[in-house]
């Protein structure tokens, strides 16, 4: 047997709800969707938008549920008067058989009355319980439609709520994400830009810097020249001495010249020391300024950072801060130290650090020692005075004649003047020595400065002196090849 109406009922409004509940969750999902894509713009209409949206398809489902219900109502009713109709047909013939049946045993007239009375009692109690039947069933489908439109409207509205609330959840996440992103790029790229900005000012200020740095190199290049040609132009031990007291004055703030005199060092000449120091005036014993003694006893340049832990150079100025160093180079000719110039960067004012006084001071006064050996030597030795030639006439046999020997200061002063020339040669150039050394042909290395040199020792020297000692050769083994012929080479001359 079929279902009631009830059931049928139920069935169609449980069917309606569903398929209104299924498109309705694809339609919020679908504007979830839209409005996360947009939340970062205009998230609150969204959400607005999606509350319209959501009522009219409540109301558009819910009449579209209401027309289908009663739809199906109708359908449901006329089938139901159809099958009524039937069975109460049925039950006349029923009835009338019964009539007739009983009709047999009784007269036509009262079977007619009671087959009338019979029929119109069905048919009344047929079309009360017919009306009965559709005004219930009316009544219970119009409470259902209303219980289902009222369930449906509340679920939709807490399901359009709960959508919402992720759609703003979402919306708000999203637009936190997309402020974090943007925030992100834009630090990063703050941050390329300032080291961008920061590297571009280093190499500036590095190329200023280096570009500074060699104006300054340049600068005393120049001056270091300059002193150069002033120390050749020299003509007298005084003008070497004004010469080497005033170039070191401008390379080092403070500068001290001074004479050896015996076991005392005489003031010649101070720069940057003030009106309080007069040269004149200035006197060093040997136990004054452990500095100065020190750099005469050792021969070579001494600095006051060269001292051994726990020791102290002591400098003829007094002691030196911290941050400041003393130098102190002596002034050697032909062996001897003849004088010693002190310079300092103690005075006021900055300081540049690194700074290259301490080295062109010590190359100020090496150059000057030579120039000082070089007026030595020229007026040690003597211009060498040319024969004048012999007359030509008849062939005659000369008189035998004496040889006088030569002096022995014309000895030592040939000695002192190649050993001057060779040292000039290890002075200047000191790597090709260094490397003849190591490769045993220092005269190959060393060809043209030592041809040179000889020159200037034949021209020199009298061939009285240079025929009864090779002091030039002595002074090659020893000062350029340390005392070891083996190292000049093969093909030394």
């Amino acid at each position: 047997m079929g279902m009631t109406l009830d059931e049928q009922l139920t069935e169609i409004i449980a069917a309606a709800r569903r398929q209104i509940m299924t498109q309705f969750d694809e339609r919020m999902k679908s504007l979830a969707v839209e409005i996360g894509q947009s939340a970062s713009s205009d998230r609150t209409a969204a959400i607005g938008e999606v509350r319209l949206a959501a009522e009219a398809e409540i109301a558009k489902r819910s009449q579209e549920a209401v027309v289908a219900a009663l739809a199906e109502a109708s359908r449901r009713h006329d089938e139901a008067v159809a099958a009524t109709r039937a069975e109460l047909a049925e039950r006349v013939d029923e009835a009338a058989a019964a009539a007739r049946a009983e009709a047999i045993s009784t007269t036509r007239a009262e079977a007619d009355q009671r087959l009338t009375a019979a029929l119109a009692e069905t048919l009344a109690e047929a079309a009360r319980r017919h009306d009965e039947a559709v005004a219930a069933t009316r009544a219970e489908l119009a409470e259902r439609v209303d219980e289902a439109i009222a369930a449906t409207r509340a679920e939709l509205a807490e399901r359009a709520d709960e959508a919402a609330t992720a759609a703003r959840a979402e919306a708000i996440s999203t637009t936190r994400a997309e402020a974090d992103h943007r925030l992100a790029a834009a630090v990063s790229a703050a941050t390329q830009e300032a080291e961008e900005t920061a590297r571009q000012t280093a190499t500036q200020a590095l190329v200023e810097s280096q570009v500074a740095a060699r104006h300054s190199e340049l600068a005393q290049i120049d001056r270091v020249v300059e002193a150069v040609r002033r120390f050749d132009q020299a003509r007298s031990l005084t003008d070497v001495l004004n010469t080497l007291g005033d170039v070191t004055s401008r390379e080092a703030p403070r500068v001290a010249l001074f004479l050896v005199r015996g076991s005392r060092l005489a003031g010649w000449r101070t720069t940057g020391f003030g009106p309080a120091v007069d040269p004149r005036t200035v006197d060093v014993g040997s136990e004054e300024s452990s500095l100065l003694w020190r750099a005469i006893a050792s021969g070579r340049s001494l600095s006051t950072t060269d001292a051994a832990p726990g020791e102290r150079l002591t400098t003829p100025f007094g002691e030196l801060g911290h941050d400041a160093a003393g130098l102190a180079v002596p002034v050697r000719v032909g062996g001897e130290t003849v004088a010693v110039i002190y310079a300092d960067d103690a005075a006021d004012g900055p300081r540049v650090v690194p700074s290259a006084w301490p080295e062109v001071v010590e190359v100020m006064a090496r150059h000057a020692a030579r120039c000082l050996e070089v007026l030595t030597m020229s007026r040690a030795v003597p211009p060498i005075a040319t024969a004048p030639p012999p007359p030509i006439g008849p062939r005659v046999t000369p008189p035998e004649r004496s040889v006088t020997p030569p002096r022995t200061e014309d000895h030592e002063s040939a000695r002192r003047f190649a050993r001057l020339l060779v040292s000039e040669i290890k002075l200047y150039h000191e790597a090709a020595v260094t490397e003849g050394r190591h490769g045993h042909n220092l005269a190959d290395r060393l060809r043209t400065e030592i041809d040179r040199a000889r020159k200037l020792y034949e021209e020199r020297v009298p061939i009285e002196i240079r025929s009864r000692a090779d002091y030039f050769g002595q002074e090659l083994v020893r000062t350029l090849a340390n005392g070891d012929p083996a190292l000049l080479g093969a093909s030394r001359t």
